[in-house]
């Protein structure tokens, strides 16, 4: 983990808050923060990406969030004292720590405020959608359920991580992943080009 000089930020972050503001970039496989740790402000992802572990008692891990370039991450947090979650860097980042006394501060801006709370509610959608896609039992009906909520408006995720780390978010085994994936495309479901994984339109699943 090692701080940056800042670079450009979005145009609504009110000056006080770019002035207070702290670039951190991060290797992948480091962590953010721990379970435990003191909550002291949230991030902001420029490069890369990062997702919340939540440790279960059986020994397993949870992924609560996932976050890549152009959103925040840890926001919920605000709420709270100490984090629930570990923060795992996923792909090689570029994050921006935004103590929580400047970010009340921000918040008196209008604009600020409006831009901060449409990116809270796209990442609501995003939970929503997370938690109805692991109720679903079939691994083949939580990736079709992932790459209909996530994909953009052509059908496509371009997918930056390994496949274990989709595995993981889908909360199923690698190599049932694997399997599902060889059968979609056998099937004509989906299009798969290296890391881009599209929806066959012309397919009606």
């Amino acid at each position: 983990m090692k701080n940056q000089d800042l670079p450009v930020l979005p145009g609504y972050f009110p000056e006080k808050l770019i002035q207070n503001a702290k670039v951190i970039s991060l290797k992948k496989g480091e962590r953010l923060f721990l379970t435990k740790d003191k909550v002291m402000g949230i991030y902001y992802v420029l490069e890369g990406e990062l997702k919340a572990l939540r440790n279960m008692i059986e020994g397993t891990e949870v992924v609560m969030m996932r976050s890549e370039a152009g959103n925040y991450f840890g926001e919920s947090a605000l709420a709270i004292e100490s984090y629930v979650c570990d923060a795992l860097c996923t792909k090689d980042a570029l994050v921006v720590f935004l103590p929580k006394e400047q970010l009340a501060e921000a918040m008196k801006d209008p604009k600020f405020m409006t831009e901060f709370t449409l990116s809270l509610a796209k990442n609501v959608r995003r939970q929503c959608s997370r938690y109805e896609r692991l109720r679903l039992h079939k691994a083949r009906d939580r990736l079709l359920h992932f790459l209909s909520c996530e994909s953009d408006p052509n059908g496509q995720i371009e997918w930056h991580s390994s496949l274990i780390e989709l595995a993981s978010e889908l909360a199923i085994e690698p190599e049932t992943l694997y399997r599902v994936l060889a059968e979609l495309e056998r099937e004509g479901i989906i299009i798969r080009n290296k890391r881009q994984i599209r929806l066959n339109s012309s397919n009606n699943h």
